[in-house]
Order: C-alpha cells, then structure tokens, then sequence
C-alpha cells in the first residue's frame, strides 16, 4: 500500500506543472462540452454567471457584453495555463485562478462604491425633490427638475426613470424598477416612501425633509460605527498581511528555502490549501466586522 502511494506521488511529482495544465485543460474540455447542452448543469451555471456579470455591467453603465468579457476571461486562463506550463512552476498557477476570480470580485467592488455614491447622494436627492414638489405639482417634471441639477451617479438613475416613464410606466413602476436596479435598503425605503406618499396623500414635501432627516441621522450613526470597528479592521488587515511579508522575508534570506512549494506538485498544492484558509478567515473577519444598520 505504501509503496504504490509514493509511485502515485512520484508520478504525480514528474507530470508538475505540464500535467497540471493537461487536467485542466481536460476539465475545461469536458465543461465546455457539457455546456452546449442548454439543459445541463454546467450550462446553466454559466448562464447564471453571465447573467450576474451583465447586470453588474449594465449597473456600472459599461457597454461591453458580459459574453464578451467571460471570451476574454477564457482565452487569458488558457493562456495563463500555458505560461505555467512553459515556466515550469506551480505557483505561476495562482495567475490562473486570479483570472477566474478577478472580473466578477472587481466588478461586485465597483458596485458597491457606487451603491455608497448613490446612498451619499439620496439625501440631497430628497430635499432637492422636496423642493421641487413645491413648485410643481407632477413628480415626473419634479424628478425631470432633480435630474438636471444633481450629478451622477443619482443623475444616471433619474434619467432611466423618465425614460420608463416616457415609455408608458407609471411612476411606481419607474420607481420601483430604480429600487431593484440599486438593491440599496436606503435607497429603497426612501422611494417607497414617495410611493406612499403619493398613493396615500398628505404634505410630500415635508414627508421627503423628515426622511431626509431621517437618513442623515442614520449615515451619522454609521460614521459612529465604523469609527468604533475602525481598530479591529486594522488588525485584521495586518494579520491579513503577515504571512506574505514573512514568506517575502523569507525569500530574501534564504531563496532556495522555498524551491519545495514552488517547484513541486505537492508544493502547489499546499500553497492553493494555504490561499484558501486565508482567504476564508480574511472574509470571516470582514464579515464579523461589517457595520450593518
């Protein structure tokens, strides 16, 4: 039994990187078969994720399809497969999972900074809105009004929501389509306070100022939040750290110390198992840390 396990991690050891690019090539081959057929479980998944990444990039006002970019995303996998497998070095394996990774996590980041541009801007929305229902008495010419004055990305949103509204949607609908596009709690309870507002009657202007108070308040006490998690954040970031300014030193003194993980089938693999648990205990602690109001 012992003796053929170390024939298997001797073999395993003289395909290195070369034999670790067949797998994988192997595997995609198998995927992309797989996935011609509309009703099969890799299709289905890839659909999913080409829906996510076109939502991401409609949000983000970017033309290019998400198709597209998953074609780009493909052909620089293999090719990092390839330089892995020319360079003979397991570690040149982390370019290719950085390319599986690196669109979808770049474009959810971007998203977000966006989502908090938006909610930044929601207050001064709701008072400008506020302002505006006074002077007319059409929240469609109010929004119009908004959408003139504000920059973007608010001015964005508010252009899409008279364009629905020149379609034939009515201003709930517009409204709550702008809701789902944002996907922002904020966001959300303010418009559907319009939509209220509006259905049920009563002084609109003063029902925007108390929410805009309302929502200053709320960004307040976040600011307070985050200033009290601020120090555990940044411990978390340098423990995050660590182990590659160790690894780093540790190349500086002694290069060769290292040949075994970077050389070696079992090296890589390692490291990937490494990346891995790091990866899970960075995201548990930004996790534990996230301020939610």
């Amino acid at each position: 039994m012992a003796s053929s396990f170390e024939a298997t991690r001797d073999a395993l050891s003289t395909l290195g990187t070369g034999g670790v690019m067949l797998v994988s090539v192997s595997i995609g081959a198998v995927v992309y078969i797989s996935a011609a057929s509309e009703n099969s479980r890799p299709a289905r998944m890839l659909a999913e994720y080409e829906k996510g990444l076109q939502r991401y990039l409609t949000f983000l006002w970017i033309s290019m399809s998400a198709r597209k970019l998953i074609v780009y995303q493909a052909v620089a996998f293999v090719a990092s497969l390839i330089v892995a497998a020319l360079a003979n070095r397991s570690s040149f394996l982390l370019l290719s999972a950085f390319i599986a990774l690196a669109p979808s996590l770049d474009l959810r980041q971007r998203v977000k900074k966006r989502v908090a541009l938006l909610e930044a801007q929601l207050d001064n929305w709701l008072l400008a809105f506020a302002n505006s229902l006074r002077a007319t008495a059409s929240i469609g010419e109010a929004i119009g009004t908004t959408a003139s004055i504000l920059r973007a990305p608010i001015a964005q949103e508010l252009d899409l929501v008279l364009k629905e509204l020149r379609l034939g949607a009515s201003v709930d609908e517009a409204l709550l389509s702008m809701s789902r596009r944002i996907g922002s709690p904020p966001v959300s309870g303010a418009l559907s306070a319009i939509i209220i507002g509006r259905n049920t009657g009563g002084d609109m202007p003063k029902m925007l100022e108390t929410t805009a108070a309302a929502l200053r308040e709320s960004q307040r006490l976040d600011g307070v939040l985050r200033t009290k998690t601020a120090e555990g954040r940044a411990q978390s970031v340098v423990l995050s750290i660590m182990p590659f300014a160790m690894v780093g030193a540790i190349y500086l003194l002694s290069p060769e110390w290292l040949n075994p993980l970077v050389e070696t089938l079992w090296g890589g693999i390692i490291i990937a198992v490494a990346l891995t648990l790091w990866l899970g205990a960075f995201l548990m602690a930004r996790k534990i840390l996230a301020v939610d109001m």
